[in-house]
């Protein structure tokens, strides 16, 4: 069980990533969706020419990246090492109760 919450952790599954937040022009799925590396280097000299803009587009994908990345994966790493823990504890009471009685 821990194993397989483990690889979840590693990527967690989208349901627990993706709630439709609006992305930043940062994120490499964002990036891609371009046309071509002048149509990107064009929106990125739009927005480094506004300071607020410059800004937000940080604030959004360092938000994105917390709240939607980073907070799933900890989830899933603190349930992962509880159920190893659990798993050990359980495993060794039965082998000490069945080495006492059998």
């Amino acid at each position: 069980m821990a194993v397989i919450v483990g690889l979840f952790a590693i990527h967690p599954p989208r349901f627990m990533r993706k709630r439709g937040q609006n992305e930043s022009i940062m994120y490499n799925k964002k990036i891609a969706g371009f046309s071509s590396c002048d149509e990107y280097k064009n929106e990125l000299t739009n927005i480094i020419g506004n300071h607020e803009a410059v800004v937000e587009q940080y604030a959004r994908e360092i938000y994105n990246l917390a709240a939607f990345y980073y907070r799933p994966k900890r989830k899933l790493f603190k349930t992962t090492r509880s159920i190893l823990l659990a798993g050990v504890i359980i495993s060794a009471l039965l082998f000490f109760i069945t080495t006492l009685f059998f």
